[in-house]
C-alpha cells in the first residue's frame, strides 16, 4: 500500500523542474516542521510549565507544613509547661486558698474587703476569684502581683484596678484585681 505511492510520488518528483522541487522540499519541510512542533515540542513545553507551577505549589506547601510543624511542636511544649504547673500544685488546690496563703505572705491579708470566688466556662474549666484590697501599700500590692505571676501554678492577673484610697487618707492604695486558673 505505502510502496505504489512513494513510487507515485517519487515519479512526479522526478517530472518537477529544480525550482518546483525547491518549493515542494519547502513545503513539505515546513509541514513536518508544523507537525514536529505541534505533536512533540508544545506538548513537552506545556507540561514543562505545568510541573513548574505545581513544583512551586508543593513547594509553598512544603514551607506552610514546616511552618506548622513548628508551630504545633511550640504548643506542644507550651502544653507541657502548662501541664507540669498544673500538676505540681497538688490535688487540694484552689485559687482561694492560694491567694490567700500569698496574701498572708506579703502581709496584706488585714487589706483584703472581700474575695469572690467563681467558675467560668463549659466545662468549669476555669477558676475565677475577684478581691478587693483596701488601704494597702503599694510596696506590698507590688509584692504580692509578683507572687501570683511568678507562682509555678498557673496562676494570672487578668485584670486589675488601682485608685488612691479616698477614705481615712492613709496614704494607701485601693485595688481590685481578678485572678484566673484553669482548673483541672
Amino acid at each position: 500500500m505505502i510502496q505504489p505511492l512513494m513510487s507515485r510520488a517519487a515519479t512526479f518528483f522526478r517530472g518537477l523542474t529544480p525550482r518546483e522541487r525547491y518549493a515542494v522540499c519547502i513545503g513539505v519541510a515546513a509541514v513536518l516542521l508544523l507537525f514536529f512542533w505541534k505533536g512533540v515540542a508544545a506538548p513537552l513545553s506545556d507540561k514543562r510549565e505545568t510541573l513548574v507551577v505545581q513544583l512551586a505549589s508543593r513547594q509553598n506547601d512544603l514551607k506552610q507544613m514546616i511552618t506548622l510543624q513548628q508551630e504545633h511542636e511550640r504548643m506542644q511544649q507550651a502544653a507541657a509547661r502548662a501541664a507540669a504547673g498544673q500538676s505540681g500544685r497538688g490535688a487540694d488546690f484552689t485559687l482561694f486558698s492560694f491567694l490567700d496563703r500569698l496574701a498572708g505572705r506579703a502581709g496584706i491579708k488585714d487589706h483584703i474587703a472581700y474575695m469572690r470566688p467563681s467558675v467560668s466556662g463549659q466545662n468549669s474549666e476555669l477558676s475565677v476569684v475577684e478581691m478587693k484590697l483596701e488601704g494597702v501599700d503599694l510596696q506590698g500590692l507590688v509584692s504580692y502581683l509578683h507572687m501570683i505571676e511568678t507562682a509555678d501554678a498557673m496562676v494570672f492577673v487578668t485584670r486589675l484596678s488601682i485608685a488612691a484610697q479616698e477614705k481615712g487618707g492613709g496614704g494607701g492604695v485601693e485595688a481590685v484585681l481578678r485572678v484566673e486558673t484553669v482548673t483541672t
